[in-house]
């Protein structure tokens, strides 16, 4: 969570990042994503295997058949809100 909130603030002031990291949390399910049960994780990383299916199907084949999950590439990435792979100093 201190990856998200440095972000935040980062970008603007203490009041805007907390009413924002309140909003994460509540409104867009950022809790369930770092509870005890990582419930939300689990569900984003299922969204990501489905949408993988739709829109990529070649790719999903190819997940497939070489056993591998979005959970293995993907938890990281969505426990951090994609914070990780922002590029502070182009934005």
């Amino acid at each position: 969570m201190n990856n998200i909130a440095a972000v935040l603030i980062f970008h603007s002031d203490e009041v805007f990042a907390f009413d924002l990291m309140i909003k994460l949390l509540n409104d867009y399910h950022l809790k369930e994503v770092t509870m005890n049960s990582l419930y939300g994780l689990h569900m984003n990383c299922d969204v990501l295997s489905a949408l993988v299916k739709v829109e990529l199907p070649r790719l999903g084949e190819h997940f497939k058949k070489t056993g591998v999950s979005p959970f293995q590439f993907s938890h990281n990435w969505i426990f951090t809100l994609f914070s990780q792979n922002i590029p502070l100093g182009q934005i």
